[in-house]
């Protein structure tokens, strides 16, 4: 269980409210941080997923981990549901980078993705 789980955890046994910010990862905690190219949005997650869509444009599948990563799926961080942290458009291009994590392109923006651990 992450440190930010046992705090939420915790908060919950005694009644205190878990906010949006009790539940942000920063830098040292995450496993993954991604960065947008054009304004440098940084967003941290300790789990990754790639959606496949249907030709309609209609959720097929996901792949959790770094080795779901594939032309035509969208990035996904943590938690895998409604409240996701973010999710990434289509992704049309991608390379290995020298320094490690990947470098790819969506269909709107463009994102470095790091593991940390």
């Amino acid at each position: 269980m992450s440190k930010l789980d046992k705090k939420a955890l915790e908060q919950y046994k005694v009644g205190i409210p878990i906010t949006l910010e009790d539940m942000s990862l920063n830098e040292k905690d995450a496993e993954w941080t991604l960065v947008r190219g054009h304004d440098k949005l940084t967003k941290w997650s300790n789990e990754i997923g790639f959606i496949e869509w249907k030709e309609d444009g209609h959720f097929k599948e996901m792949f959790k981990g770094s080795e779901g990563l594939e032309i035509g799926r969208s990035l996904i961080l943590a938690p895998f549901n409604m409240q996701f942290t973010w999710q990434t458009t289509e992704i049309i291009d991608f390379h290995v980078r020298e320094e490690g994590g990947w470098y790819f392109k969506t269909k709107n923006s463009e994102y470095t993705l790091t593991r940390n651990k």
